[in-house]
This record gives C-alpha cells, structure tokens and sequence, in this order.
C-alpha cells in the first residue's frame, strides 16, 4: 500500500518514533514519500552513469517499504547483532550521551557532546566540573546507562539561564549545541536566508499569485546559473552579469557552479562563481579583472589572493 503512513508503520519507524509509553507517532513529515523519491533519483542518476560507461540501460525497482528499512540504522543495527527490539525514546540518543534535548529557563537546547572531551567542556560551561569525574559518567557507555541520573543534574544547571544564552556560551567552547525551532523560527533563521533556501513560485493564476516554497539546493552546474542570476556581489552588481562575463570569454556553462564552501565571503559574493581548473588561471584572472575594470570598482584583498 503506497501511503506514506502506512509505511511508516509497516517499515517499524513508527515503533521507534515518539517517547516511551506514548501512543504511535508518525513523523513530523511525509518521510515515506521523500525517501521513495531521493532514492529513486540517486538510481537514475547511478543508472545513466553506468549507461555512460557500459552502454547499457537499467530497471529501477524502488519500494517505499524498502526505503524505510534501509533508513532504519542503528535500530535495524542493534535487532540485527543483538536481537534487541528497540523502541522510542524520545530525542535521546540509543548510544551516544549526553546527545538529547535538555529543558532550559525558557525553552529546549540540544546538547551533542559525542566524545569524552566535549562531555568535559560541558561540565566547565555548566559549572559541575565535578561531574566529568563522577565514576557514574566516566565513559560514553556509563552516561548512556545512567542518562536519567545525568539530565537531572543538567537541567538543575540549564534551568538558570535562557537557550540562547546556553547556545553563545557553548559554542564559544564548540560544544556541539542549538536551539529547537517551530517552523516561522526555521524559516526566518538567517542562514536559511542567507543560503537561499527558500524559492518563489511563479504563478499566473491571480487567486494564487506568487507563493514562496522550499528551493532544491542540489546547486550544480546549469542549475547554478539559475541560483547565480538572483543574487548580486558586494559591489551591488547582479552575478549573473559575471557569469556572463566569463562565458562570453570562453568559460564553459557547465563548468561553472557556486562555490558553496568558501569560507572567504568577499570572494563568494564578489567572484560568484568557481570555473573549472582546466582553464587557465591567468585567463581567469584577465576576465574577471576586466570586469572589475569596466565596471570601474576596486576588488577586494580577499578576492585578488583567490583569482
């Protein structure tokens, strides 16, 4: 039966979903759906580049209750070498601790601290470093065991002060840490829109009009172009006017994508877009400097040791 819920329940993900003792609870989103169709694409993209080297097409069979047991990790993992059945367990983590949600003054904060040195700088921020130490917690494998013991000693100390307050103090340390937020927090975060991650749809029914939706961020290539032609550099100058620019010099568009990870923001925003190393430095420096030039605007420091 292809109904999202229905996998769920069938694929045993709503057995581990939700806390303990609770009713069934389906996940937040439609999970069976979505992951039918990544996998489906990543076979088709797989199918066309093993018809590229071979020559030879493919059959694609992709079940939604397939989909679900093979993103069932470490709870098909653990039935599998134990034969223990797991259940839910709220946001807590079956084999890393302390790794949940933990309650503060005014809300919730996710503390990750996976290894012993983080668990260490947890105590410090939290003023208990007696803790790292108590005999109960020395171990990932003790503070798994004795995890109730543990956040209530956390939430005696988390009670004091506000999430964001506990977020800026525990990532100056980079305890890994974060806020829950409802869905106009995430939307509105600014790294969300700093990242474009929300798209407008373009409608020419006047009852629906334009409606803001969640873009696809596989940014590559062509698709890049699309991305590019949006945003402007820090001179004000729309980087699809670069992109252009260094096409029309004889950059290929397929070897022309946003460089997601360069940390140098000057240069993410002023250069907009990476070509691909087989074209020569020089010719990529010429082109972008008579841009600059005919556009008669200083580039950066940041940007000159990058081109």
């Amino acid at each position: 039966p292809a109904y999202d819920m229905v996998v769920q329940g069938m694929g045993g993900l709503m057995s581990v979903t939700g806390h303990p003792n609770s009713e069934p609870t389906r996940v937040g989103t439609s999970i069976g759906d979505i992951t039918a169709g990544l996998f489906t694409a990543i076979g088709i993209n797989a199918a066309l580049y093993d018809r590229q080297k071979t020559g030879k097409g493919a059959f694609i069979d992709v079940s939604m209750l397939d989909c679900q047991i093979a993103i069932l990790e470490n709870a098909i993992a653990r039935y599998l070498s134990k034969n223990e059945i797991p259940g839910p367990m709220g946001s807590r983590h079956p084999s890393i601790a302390p790794f949940e949600a933990f309650k503060t003054k005014d809300s919730y904060i996710i503390i990750a601290a996976g290894n012993d040195k983080l668990f260490t700088k947890l105590c410090d921020v939290l003023k208990i470093p007696e803790t790292a130490n108590d005999e109960r917690f020395n171990s990932n494998s003790l503070r798994c065991e004795n995890m109730d013991h543990l956040k209530e000693i956390f939430e005696k100390q988390l009670s004091s002060k506000s999430t964001d307050e506990w977020v800026k103090e525990m990532e100056e340390l980079k305890i890994p840490c974060g806020p829950i937020f409802n869905i106009k927090q995430a939307v509105e975060n600014p790294q969300i829109q700093e990242r474009n991650s929300l798209d407008f749809l373009k409608s020419s029914d006047l009852k629906i009009g334009d409606k803001r939706i969640a873009d696809n961020k596989a940014l590559i290539s062509k698709l890049a172009v699309n991305y590019l032609a949006k945003q402007k550099n820090d001179f004000g100058f729309p980087i699809n006017d670069v992109c252009r620019f260094h096409l029309k010099n004889g950059a290929d568009i397929d070897d022309i994508a946003v460089n997601a990870n360069v940390s140098e923001v000057g240069f993410k925003r002023s250069f907009g877009v990476m070509v691909n190393y087989r074209y020569e430095l020089a010719k990529i420096e010429k082109n972008h400097q008579e841009y600059v030039n005919e556009k008669k605007v200083n580039i950066s420091n940041k940007v000159k040791k990058h081109v």
